[in-house]
């Protein structure tokens, strides 16, 4: 079976920087499931993925623009740790949510001392161009829930 719209795809994947450090991997873990074309991954991986089948193999660079995009120096900011509620110990590298005038987005604590965090928006792969390898593990019809939900719902 081939990967086209509204199936469910399993894949292992390897995620690499440009200098070729692994960032991100699914190789211990349970493979990554997602419902084609429901959103939940890059577009241009969407692309990459359509018409492969169980067992093949991609190879994908990404370039920013592709990706997370270029990072965002204004999604910095300073906040005074009293105007953080509902967040009880910060540390450097945490990542939280919290909500924004656009919603909901993920922020990293990028700096802290006493009385002042500094958070960063961006995602932490923006302005990276990424390469993967993605290795189909099994292709299958998603159910008429998974396809209400946009989500893989027996992982």
């Amino acid at each position: 079976m081939q990967i086209e719209k509204n199936r469910v795809v399993y894949l292992h994947f390897i995620l690499k920087d440009m200098e070729g450090e692994v960032v991100d991997y699914t190789e211990d873990d349970e493979p990554m499931a997602f419902v084609m074309g429901s959103g939940e991954i890059l577009p241009a991986i969407e692309k990459a993925l359509e018409g492969k089948a169980k067992g093949d193999q991609v190879e994908l660079t990404l370039e920013p623009s592709e990706a997370y995009g270029e990072r965002d120096e204004g999604l910095i900011q300073e906040l005074d740790l009293n105007t953080l509620e509902g967040v009880e110990e910060l540390e450097i590298g945490m990542v939280f949510q919290a909500e924004n005038e656009e919603g909901v987005a993920e922020y990293t604590v990028i700096d802290l001392d006493d009385e002042v965090a500094t958070l960063d928006g961006n995602h932490p792969f923006a302005g990276e161009t990424l390469d993967f390898s993605f290795r189909v593990i099994l292709v299958r019809e998603a159910t008429e829930a998974e396809l209400q939900e946009g989500i893989v719902l027996d992982s």
